[in-house]
């Protein structure tokens, strides 16, 4: 896992929110629970993936369109 270059109060409120799930979430929910807007939350969600801090699988339910995010160890 790489370290993070600048943790910034979003990044923060994301990580936070995901820290807290005991399950994957899509990003409209972290977006939901964090206050924070799409345009600032998908961004901070690529840049941990890239990281190594979460990953993200896209669901088997057809009703899912996007990856769900899960933290790493």
């Amino acid at each position: 896992m790489e370290p993070i270059q600048r943790v910034t109060p979003p990044t923060l409120d994301v990580l936070g929110v995901l820290v807290e799930s005991a399950s994957p979430m899509w990003g409209p929910q972290v977006i939901k629970d964090s206050g924070r807007d799409p345009g600032t939350v998908y961004p901070i969600l690529e840049r941990l993936e890239r990281l190594g801090w979460l990953t993200s699988d896209w669901p088997a339910e057809p009703e899912r369109t996007a990856p769900a995010a899960t933290t790493t160890s």
